[in-house]
């Protein structure tokens, strides 16, 4: 173990145990899923008693909240930014590739998480589905009304579709971290921190081109 390994076991020793039950809940999570993740099992890979998730968070539905919400709020920041905007303001396209370089950069750290939250929004009877639907919708159905008024002042040729642009930003930005094994393998897309920030990246150059492609054309 080296020097820096030493002082963050250090550091977590000295957390206290709702910080060590966050960081247990976060890896188990985000390693398994929320299904198959028990509050025993988080309490005992936080090492501290299992009667603290009930008083710190109520159950494990109200620690999945907690972890979801800490994890998402990079995004859920640059979204509330673009609902802050006044009505004379014009909120930029370009946000949508902010959006993109800051869901690469969070993701790229927790690169199973697309996938919970992807099937647990396939799983309407879940408790998982309704903690994601509660966080991320309410947010997001002024985000995309916001994004898609931004749009709505380009005019791009057909086959293009200014409401179909935020599909192709997801399907851009979803698949790369849910897509099998096999793919990812035939494609040549590694799931390593350092690779999804490239992908990101590169991601985010495609959409700007298009983008300023698009605002060309309006200014010409």
């Amino acid at each position: 173990m080296n020097e820096q390994q030493t002082k963050n076991l250090s550091n977590e020793e000295q957390d206290s145990p709702r910080e060590k039950l966050l960081r247990a809940a976060k890896r188990l999570f985000i390693k398994k899923g929320y299904s198959r993740v028990t509050t025993r099992a988080i309490a005992e890979e936080a090492n501290v008693n299992m009667a603290l998730i009930k008083y710190y968070f109520v159950d494990k539905a109200g620690l999945f909240e907690t972890v979801f919400r800490d994890v998402a709020a990079p995004l859920l920041e640059l979204i509330h930014l673009a609902q802050q905007k006044k009505p004379n303001q014009d909120v930029s396209p370009y946000i949508l590739t902010q959006f993109i370089e800051r869901y690469y950069k969070v993701m790229s750290q927790h690169p199973t998480l697309p996938k919970i939250i992807f099937m647990a929004l396939h799983d309407t009877s879940s408790k998982e589905h309704a903690i994601v639907k509660k966080i991320f919708f309410d947010h997001l159905e002024v985000g995309v009304s916001t994004l898609n008024a931004a749009f709505s002042k380009l005019t791009p040729e057909e086959p293009i579709r200014t409401e179909w642009l935020l599909v192709t930003c997801i399907g851009m930005s979803v698949f790369p971290f849910v897509m099998p094994p096999v793919l990812r393998e035939l494609l040549g897309v590694g799931n390593s921190q350092t690779e999804l920030e490239a992908l990101g990246k590169h991601q985010q150059a495609i959409f700007n081109t298009f983008l300023m492609r698009l605002t060309h054309q309006e200014a010409q």
